[in-house]
C-alpha cells in the first residue's frame, strides 16, 4: 500500500469474512502490536516524509473515517448520540466517490494519525457475541487521503502554495457475514441490525 501510494495509486484493503475470524483484530491490532491500519500509517510517514525532505515539501494526511449502522452513514469523528447522517455521492464526471458531510481531520505525523484514528473508534458499534467478546457490528472505513505542500522560502516573495494530493489508502472493516441462522438465539437481534448494514 505504501508503495503505490508514493508512486501517486489510490489503493485498498478489506476486511471480509465471519465474526470471529480476525478482521477487527487484523486492521486494529491490540495494546503492544500495532495492526494493519497503524503500521501501513507509520511507514506512509516515514517513507514519504524522505521524499518530500528531497523535495522541499511537506507531508500530511487528511484522515476521514465512516461508519454503516443500520442503514445509516455516519462520522466516526462525531460523538455516537450525534444525529448527523452523511450522504454519498458520485462525481459523474470523475466518477470520483464522496461522503458530504464527513470531517476530514488534517495530521501531520505518524502520532497525531494514530491517535485520532484511535479516537473515532471509540464511537464504532461494537457487541458481545458466542464467538468473539468484542465484535463489530457495522462496516467502518478509514480513508487517508495523502497530500504534499511546498515549503516557503526564506527570502523569496510569498507564492501560492497549493497542496498536491498524491493518493488515498481505504482501509474497509466489514461487519461478520454469517447468516443469523448460523448462531447462537442470543446474537440473532444483534445480527439483524447488521444485516441492514450490508444492504446499505
Amino acid at each position: 500500500m505504501v508503495e503505490a501510494a508514493l508512486e501517486n495509486r489510490n489503493t485498498s484493503v478489506i476486511m471480509y469474512g465471519q465474526t470471529g475470524t480476525g478482521k477487527t483484530h487484523t486492521m486494529q491490532g491490540v495494546r503492544g502490536d500495532d495492526g494493519l491500519v497503524f503500521r501501513v500509517t507509520r511507514e506512509l510517514f516515514r517513507r514519504a516524509k524522505e521524499e518530500a525532505e528531497q523535495l522541499g515539501m511537506h507531508f500530511f494526511v487528511e484522515l476521514i473515517m465512516i461508519e454503516i449502522y443500520n442503514n445509516t452513514v455516519m462520522d466516526l469523528s462525531r460523538k455516537r448520540n450525534d444525529p448527523t447522517t452523511l450522504k454519498v455521492r458520485e462525481d459523474p464526471r470523475s466518477n470520483e466517490v464522496s461522503v458530504e458531510g464527513a470531517r476530514n481531520v488534517q495530521c501531520w505525523t505518524a502520532d497525531d494519525t494514530c491517535k485520532a484514528i484511535k479516537k473515532n473508534l471509540k464511537s464504532r458499534h461494537v457487541g458481545g457475541s458466542m464467538r468473539n467478546a468484542y465484535s463489530s457490528r457495522s462496516h467502518a472505513i478509514y480513508r487517508l487521503d495523502a497530500w504534499m505542500i511546498p515549503r516557503e522560502k526564506k527570502g523569496v516573495a510569498r507564492s501560492p502554495r497549493t497542496p498536491r494530493k498524491m493518493s488515498s489508502l481505504a482501509f474497509v472493516d466489514l461487519a461478520g457475514s454469517e447468516k443469523p441462522q448460523a448462531v447462537d438465539a442470543t446474537e440473532y437481534e444483534s445480527l439483524l441490525r447488521q444485516a441492514t448494514a450490508k444492504e446499505a
